[in-house]
């Protein structure tokens, strides 16, 4: 399973809180057709892999996608241009 770092569940916290305005649903990571990893908004699904902070889910990995990211890790880097979601090999 993808793990992730108390910064960047804040991160991914911060950012549902922002542009989801629906409680039942939360941010999925999906990949885009050139093969970059996206969030969207989305209900949660059986299968899924789900990422919690303080109760709520604020991640959803599906199980296409959950063998690929196994044992990366989701952390918060600052760049010049704010914070950026960036992964990284356990």
């Amino acid at each position: 399973m993808i793990e992730v770092t108390d910064k960047a569940k804040e991160f991914l916290e911060d950012v549902l809180v922002r542009s989801v305005n629906d409680p039942e649903l939360t941010l999925r990571m999906v990949v885009q057709p050139e093969g970059r990893l996206r969030l969207v908004p989305d209900r949660s699904k059986k299968a899924d892999q789900v990422v919690e902070k303080d109760g709520r889910a604020i991640l959803l990995v599906g199980q296409e996608l959950a063998p690929i990211l196994d044992r990366l890790t989701l952390d918060v880097k600052e760049t010049n241009r704010g914070s950026k979601l960036f992964m990284s090999q356990q």
